[in-house]
């Protein structure tokens, strides 16, 4: 106990709330475990899955024991109401909704089932197989017919629907008719395809160009709903027909010389220079003046590009939306000397004459760059923009 009071006394006061916090924390989730919270705030079907756990490990565990027998046959009753609901209710959420409670109801019981204290609270644990799989067989059923109407109406819109439809078939019935090809069918229908056509530039911008669009591609998400193409592989996988286009014109600037300042500054310092002894032997500092001749020099290459974007529908050939992106970027390298004494310099001044000169970036640094730059940029405002 000692060691625990001598290594709370060496840390801080914020780690020490952070540990109360995580200690709390555990004892109430502790606590909470046991079904009886959850029973006495209404969560029935949590309730019974915390109760039969906890009396798995513990089984004389008497808020467990009050939790599990008070929860079970609300839980129990509120199930066949969800049941007895669908006799005037079509709802599709309905039927989804009594066969993932039927589950539920069937996991309890199997939990009952496996724990002998458990089941002395509950000695006949309901099965909900039977108005699981009706339920289930007139969702699947219903589900399929309203996935293939909204097929049948071809919008990108409706094929989501459709495609919505299919999966939510596929989690109860994977082998239903033909709902996996239907399913793929719908995806690829669902799935708004995109020509991003190459960048219009000139020189000298064009190889920047080239670099940009390969950055722009490779950052463009292509993640359902949206798929991008080049031109090239939109002929190659047979899309004439593209939902959308991308046009781009793209110019950059590099300044390839750079501009360099050099500051000279006499610097003058007040310290300590020696020692003397005064006439009782104490010892005394002397201060002095120190001087250095302190020249920085700096070092800056600009470069700046913009991006003209134009997203069309390719099918009215109208533009729905363009906007004008600019970035620059300066690179800066700074070193320095003296001569005289180091003392008259600061700490900041005399790191920085120990620092060795950086590489200056070359042309095709500089323009790819601005690439970088521009290609995250234009990638978000195409992929916020092209489906809205």
């Amino acid at each position: 106990m000692s060691n625990i009071f001598t290594f709370l006394c060496g840390l801080r006061k914020s780690a020490i709330r952070i540990i109360v916090a995580i200690v709390i924390s555990l004892w109430l989730t502790g606590c909470a475990s046991d079904g009886l919270r959850s029973y006495k705030r209404g969560k029935y079907y949590q309730s019974c899955e915390e109760a039969a756990k906890k009396l798995s490990k513990k089984p004389d565990n008497a808020n467990a024991q009050t939790a599990l027998a008070g929860a079970y046959p609300l839980a129990r009753a509120n199930t066949q109401r969800l049941i007895d609901s669908l006799n005037v209710s079509s709802d599709l959420d309905s039927y989804e909704n009594v066969i993932m409670t039927c589950d539920r109801m069937n996991g309890i019981a199997d939990s009952i089932l496996r724990c002998p204290a458990a089941l002395a609270l509950v000695p006949a644990p309901s099965d909900y197989t039977d108005p699981r799989n009706a339920a289930a067989a007139i969702f699947v059923r219903r589900a399929y017919r309203a996935g293939v109407r909204a097929s049948a109406v071809g919008t990108l819109e409706k094929s989501r629907e459709a495609f919505n439809y299919f999966t939510r078939v596929v989690r109860y019935s994977p082998d239903y008719r033909r709902v996996r090809v239907r399913l793929e069918q719908a995806r690829y229908d669902a799935t708004m395809r995109v020509v991003v056509t190459r960048p219009q530039s000139s020189y000298p911008s064009i190889d920047g160009a080239n670099y940009f669009y390969d950055r722009l591609l490779y950052q463009l998400p292509n993640a359902n709903p949206v798929r991008y193409y080049t031109p090239e592989e939109a002929v190659r996988e047979n899309i004439p027909y593209p939902h959308r286009i991308v046009e781009l014109d793209y110019i950059a600037h590099a300044d390839t010389r750079g501009r360099e300042s050099v500051n000279t500054t006499d610097l003058v310092r007040n310290v300590a220079i020696g020692t003397t002894t005064a006439k009782d032997g104490s010892k005394q500092t002397i201060l002095g003046d120190v001087k250095a001749r302190y020249t920085k020099t700096r070092v800056e290459m600009h470069s700046e590009g913009k991006v003209e974007l134009r997203i069309i529908d390719a099918l009215s050939g109208r533009v729905i939306y363009q906007n004008a992106i600019f970035k620059n970027h300066t690179w800066v390298s700074e070193t320095a000397s003296f001569n005289g004494d180091a003392r008259a310099l600061d700490s900041k001044q005399l790191a920085l004459t120990k620092k060795r000169p950086e590489r200056r970036p070359s042309t095709d640094d500089m323009y790819e760059t601005i690439a970088d730059l521009l290609s995250k940029s234009v990638a978000f405002d195409i992929s916020w923009e092209v489906d809205r």
